[in-house]
């Protein structure tokens, strides 16, 4: 008994086991989470990584809400802020504010009474003598300093609450900005108050919130143009629905893989969905395709399904072979965006390819199809001249391609955030308070040393920097200096004080600068200066080059987003070259495999090579550069380009084998044009992203699409068609 006759009498059994098996596996996926830190996609031993976990253990979060209050009477915007920071310290649990910071009068009356603190010998000499001015206010008259929490000529102010977690926790970012919220709508601001959020947290909280919205929005669009299309060409709402169920059984199974061997989703991953249905479902419309071939040409159900069966499984499994190839490279990579990519991507075109077998079948006996149309045989090869015009149009992209090389990266960052962003609450409100306040809330440059010795090195070298790319350094000397230094200080204008040690500084500063451990002062965080382009790759680059280049001893820690970006930045550049010679020879080892020594294997190795430079020289003609996401196209774009001419040259050489040579060249070539429309459908979706990176790893994969589907129905054919003539 063959398997086209257990799928008929086993239906049932079959079908309640997929069924039960698919939602199973729906509950489980439905427990993944997606994490959408940069951290997240480095390996977890690259220094930036390493030096981030251990500087987390040693130091207070760094994670900050800064809440801003404004309205036109400074003395309504200074009462309800003060009103709001009491609400907040009463009302947020621990676990999700470690303190609230809304006025620092005390630290700078604290420093104007010990000048000898922050102003240098020369300086304090300096102001003892404008001291004698009338014009100027003696040193001692103690004068009350305005806060550096109020902006705008008293109109804004801003709290600071600073979370005990760090800005990689996407989910109690959000949870802390919801109860911070709720307070505010607990108080009732008064009429013309405005309040408004902002710093890393708000920015993660909104960005970790895009992706779900979009991941939901680009599923819903895929699965509603993806059935459309199927429907149009099929014309059969039952073939539609046998289609559907396969892959539904497939998706279902390779996202409950992914929960169960990988756990969750990053930012790449999170956006597989449209793409593994686009992708599994090549296998299912291959093999209905000749199901319908067959029934049109008068077989019955059972012998048409047989041989659907046998025709296709060996083509199908290599093709999906070939694509998961592709998708299995990335595993070679470090960069754990690529591996994960490569390791879900790849599970899904195996599990889809074997739900198509194991479910297509049954399906296709219970919704027992009504056949339309009559047969179609005997497609015509490409005349020689058409076959010549094709091979000579793939000769010249292929040679405009090579020109291309190498691949260029996306300098520009702003490219890849979200549109939204700027124009959403937290994008103004984080503008009005950056240019008020500046951006030292959060963020920079995290220095972790083991000495004081090595705090004041890597402070010296630091400030000698002439580069203007650091700028305010929040280093204990800079407030505390040595005893000695403080001394000289103080005889510089005559005062005879006690020097201040650490236990004499403010609380609030004495517990910013207190590791875990109980040492204190041995971090330093240096923020960016003027110079600094975060903007730009290029920018972040020549800053973190610039501080490893310091030659700071072999145990300091340096860490932070821009030093964690550049470090996967580079991973992503190492990794793309590596990843496409290895999906290449994949690729090309199978093809071997399915063809040997054959016009059909010369052929399709010339039309992956034809698929990929056709890729790379779309992308230079648009201007489409590269990032770290729109690289994975790449040996996406390979494994399409085995696929594809797989399934046309196997066609051809069975009809070559059969003495009808080319006999469904046209009914394989529409089948395959349909596999393509329902992956560029999975891709084309992504273009509704608010995310940049996103839109720009679906442009890249569309052009790839775009120029394998060209090798496979035109180069191809073109080129079988030149060898057998010759």
């Amino acid at each position: 008994m063959n398997w086209a006759d257990i799928a008929i009498h086993r239906r049932r059994p079959l079908l309640a086991g997929a069924a039960l098996s698919a939602a199973l596996a729906c509950a489980l996926a439905a427990t993944l989470k997606v994490r959408t830190d940069f951290a997240r996609l480095l390996p977890a031993d690259a220094p930036s990584v390493v030096a981030l976990h251990a500087l987390a253990a040693r130091m207070p979060s760094t994670a900050v809400v800064e809440v801003g209050v404004a309205s036109d009477e400074p003395r309504t915007t200074e009462a309800f802020a003060h009103k709001l920071s009491d609400s907040l310290r009463k009302s947020l649990p621990p676990r999700l504010m470690r303190e609230v910071d809304d006025d620092d009068a005390p630290l700078r009356r604290f420093f104007q009474q010990h000048p000898w603190l922050v102003l240098s010998a020369a300086e304090l000499r300096q102001a003892k003598a404008r001291a004698a001015n009338p014009l100027y206010v003696d040193l001692d008259d103690d004068p009350e300093p305005a806060s550096g929490y109020t902006g705008e000529n008293g109109r804004l102010h801003m709290l600071v609450v600073r979370a005990p977690f760090g800005d990689s926790e996407p989910e109690k970012g959000k949870e802390l900005l919801d109860a911070i919220r709720s307070t505010v709508d607990r108080l009732h601001p008064p009429a013309g108050v405005s309040v408004g959020y902002a710093g890393d947290v708000v920015t993660a909280a909104h960005e970790h919130d895009l992706v779900l919205r979009d991941v939901g929005i680009t599923a819903v669009l895929c699965l509603v143009l993806v059935l459309g299309v199927l429907r149009i060409f099929f014309r059969s709402t039952r073939a539609v629905l046998a289609l559907a169920g396969a892959l539904a059984v497939g998706c279902a199974w390779t996202f409950a893989w992914a929960r169960l061997a990988i756990g969750e989703l990053n930012s790449a991953t999170a956006f597989l969905g449209p793409m593994v249905a686009g992708n599994g479902i090549n296998a299912a419309i291959i093999l209905l395709s000749r199901y319908l071939e067959q029934r049109r040409a008068g077989d019955p159900h059972a012998q048409a399904l047989d041989i659907a069966i046998k025709s296709t499984l060996r083509p199908t499994l290599l093709a999906s072979a070939c694509a998961a190839a592709a998708d299995l490279s990335l595993l070679m990579t470090r960069f754990r965006a690529f591996s994960e990519f490569g390791a879900i991507a790849a599970a899904g075109m195996a599990l889809c390819w074997l739900a198509t077998y194991l479910v297509l079948p049954p399906l296709l006996t219970v919704l027992d199809l009504s056949i339309r149309g009559r047969e179609q045989r005997g497609s015509h090869p490409p005349t020689m001249l058409v076959a010549a015009a094709g091979a000579m149009a793939a000769l010249a992209i292929g040679l405009f391609g090579l020109r291309a090389l190498p691949l260029r990266f996306q300098d520009d960052l702003r490219s890849l955030r979200s549109r939204s962003l700027p124009q959403s609450e937290a994008g103004i409100w984080s503008r009005r308070l950056d240019a008020s306040f500046g951006r030292n809330q959060a963020g920079g440059f995290f220095i972790g040393t083991q000495s004081p010795a090595e705090v004041r090195l890597v402070l010296d070298k630091l400030q000698r920097s002439q580069s203007g790319i650091f700028g305010k350094i929040d280093a204990l000397p800079n407030l505390l200096p040595s005893i000695d230094e403080q001394r000289e200080r103080m005889a510089a204008i005559g005062l005879r004080k006690q020097p201040v040690t650490f236990a004499d500084l403010p609380e609030p500063v004495r517990r910013a600068f207190t590791e875990s451990d109980g040492r204190a002062g041995l971090i330093l965080v240096a923020h960016p200066g003027p110079a600094f382009d975060g903007w730009s790759v290029r920018g972040i680059r020549k800053a973190v080059g610039e501080l490893r280049g310091l030659r700071l001893p072999a145990d300091v820690q340096i860490s932070g987003p821009e030093v964690i970006f550049a470090d996967m930045m580079r991973e992503v550049e190492t990794a793309l070259p590596r990843a496409g010679i290895v999906s290449a020879a994949l690729a090309c080892g199978l093809l071997v495999v399915m063809f040997g020594a054959s016009i059909e294997g010369a052929a399709g190795l010339l039309s992956v090579a034809a698929g990929l430079l056709g890729m790379i020289a779309a992308l230079n003609a648009l201007g489409v550069r590269l990032d770290f996401l729109s690289a994975l196209a790449v040996p996406i774009a390979i494994g399409i380009a085995g696929d594809y001419p797989l399934n046309m040259l196997g066609r051809i050489k069975q009809d070559r084998l059969q003495g009808e040579p080319w006999r469904g060249l046209r009914q394989t070539g529409a089948a395959v044009l349909l596999c393509s429309a329902t992956t560029a459908i999975g891709y084309a979706v992504l273009l509704a992203s608010d995310t940049g990176a996103i839109r720009s790893f679906g442009l890249a994969a569309l052009l790839g699409e775009a120029s394998c589907l060209f090798a496979a129905l035109v180069v191809a054919p073109a080129l079988a068609r030149l060898a057998q003539r010759s």
